[in-house]
This record gives C-alpha cells, structure tokens and sequence, in this order.
C-alpha cells in the first residue's frame, strides 16, 4: 500500500497531456487487455444488457473499456497538476443552462448522474464552473487510501458528503442552494433500495436521489459526459425527473427511481463503452 501511494503521489504531480499522459495511457492500458481483470462479470453484464448482441461486439466493448479506464486514469493525474485546465476538456452542451440558471438564482438541485464517462474530471468542471457542488460517497475502509482521495478532490475543489451522514444535513445543504452529486448507477442494499428496471432487469436501485429531492423540494438533473478523445469531453443535462401527483411519498420515490434508471439506461446506451460494466450491476 505504501508503495501504490509514493505511486500516486509521483504521477499526480508528473502527469500531464501530451507524452507523458500517453505513457501512462499505455501502460495501464497494456495491463489491462493482458490481465482482463473483471472481465466475466463485464460480459455477462453486456450479454444480459444487450443479449442481440454477439461474442465479438461485446469482446470489442470491453477492449475499448479497458483503453477508456486507462485514459480516464491519465486524465485525472493531469487534473490534479492545475485542476484550472479541466473548464478547457469540457464542453458544455445540451441543456447546461439549466444548471447555470440554477445557480445564478441560488437554488439547490440534485445533480444525477453514473459511472460514465470521466466521472471525477465531471465533477472537477462543475466545481471548476463555479457551481456550489457537493458529492455524496463512500469513504475508503483504509484511512491512507481516504486521506489521499479526499485530498485529490478538495484539490478540484469538490466538497464531499460521506453516504453515511444523516439526510437532515444532505436536505439542509439543497435548501441553502448547493448541487449534491449522486453516482445512482451501483446495485443497492435491500434496506437502501428497491427493485426498478435497468436495460430491462430488475435492479436493485438506490432510492436517495428521489427521496432527498421530495424532501428538500429541488429538481433531480439528470447529466452525464462522455470523452470525445483525451483531454475532450461534452457534458449534458437532461430535463428534471417528473415529480408524480396525487400518490404516496413512496409510490412517489419508487416512480422517480424507475425514470432516473431510465436516464441513466439512456445515456449508458449513447457510449457503452464509457460505462463501468466491470460492477456486479445484476443478480447473475
């Protein structure tokens, strides 16, 4: 461990765009298409996802995974270098103003979204655009791993929110106008979450983001990014979530989880090979 952290702390400072990105690139990209690691769980995952699919399509997702991973690794040490850089990879596009409306009028939203992507170069351009951006996450079993992640994001400027913190304080924080960013892609506890559809397949699904945006009466906001080739990213927002009428706050929360997986469903689609398909999403 202690060698993996002189690791880190040598290439957040080295690593930039150009050669030595590449390098890095490289790399981890070559480790990974000789190990596949993880790689049965990603194509059973892409089989039940896509099952008109065949071997060689979802062999080729998974390739392009492993060079995505590599990439998103070498983009986030260069971040840590000037976090300032990230507002030039970032392309702001669809429905963006959305958020900026938001912010200028000091209201708070949840911002939705999943592991596609470059999710932490995502959350180093909204922090980046000046938006009052929060990150609700699990914190790392080993402290040296949580001391060194939280110091990465503080770096970008993210301001983090331990998933375990009471929801009074989470509700507080969206009254006052902040942004809260839930990753709502991950398969849930049964006490944490309920079954919705995702691609199709019943899913064990967090509930947080709709319950927390009925509590605090805010927008969800559907984004996500996507890499167009290193150092280049577009972000989108979607249209909030629907708020169904006239029905009980859970069939109400258990309505709006159904849609946020939907979304996500919709975006994962637009660049599957961006998305963490490495996760055990499913019960298989």
């Amino acid at each position: 461990m202690r060698a993996l952290l002189w690791l880190v702390r040598f290439l957040d400072g080295w690593v930039r765009p150009g050669w030595r990105s590449r390098t890095v690139r490289n790399v981890l990209g070559g480790l990974l298409s000789t190990f596949h690691p993880r790689s049965g769980v990603a194509l059973r995952n892409l089989q039940a996802a896509y099952p008109e699919s065949d071997e060689a399509w979802r062999r080729q997702i998974l390739g392009k995974l492993y060079e995505h991973i590599a990439w998103s690794t070498a983009e986030y040490f260069a971040l840590q270098r000037n976090p300032e850089e990230v507002l030039q990879w970032f392309s702001p596009g669809r429905g963006v103003e959305l958020l900026d409306d938001y912010a200028a009028r000091k209201k708070g939203l949840i911002v939705l979204t999943a592991h596609l992507g470059n999710w932490e170069l995502l959350a180093g351009w909204l922090a980046g655009r000046g938006y009052p951006i929060h990150s609700i996450v699990r914190r790392h079993d080993d402290p040296a791993m949580e001391e060194m992640t939280e110091a990465h994001r503080r770096r970008v400027g993210l301001v983090t929110i331990s998933k375990n913190e009471h929801m009074k304080k989470v509700v507080d924080l969206l009254r006052k106008g902040a942004f809260v960013g839930i990753l709502a892609d991950q398969k849930a506890s049964p006490p944490e979450g309920i079954t919705a559809p995702f691609f199709g397949i019943p899913s064990l699904t967090y509930v947080g983001a709709a319950a927390l945006g009925i509590l605090a009466g805010v927008p969800v906001v559907p984004v996500a990014s996507w890499r167009k080739e290193p150092f280049r990213h577009e972000v989108i927002a979607g249209a909030p979530l629907c708020v169904p009428q006239g029905m009980a706050r859970s069939e109400v929360i258990s309505k709006m989880t159904e849609e946020a997986n939907l979304r996500i469903e919709e975006f994962v689609r637009q660049h599957p090979e961006q998305w963490l398909w490495l996760h055990r999403r499913w019960d298989f």
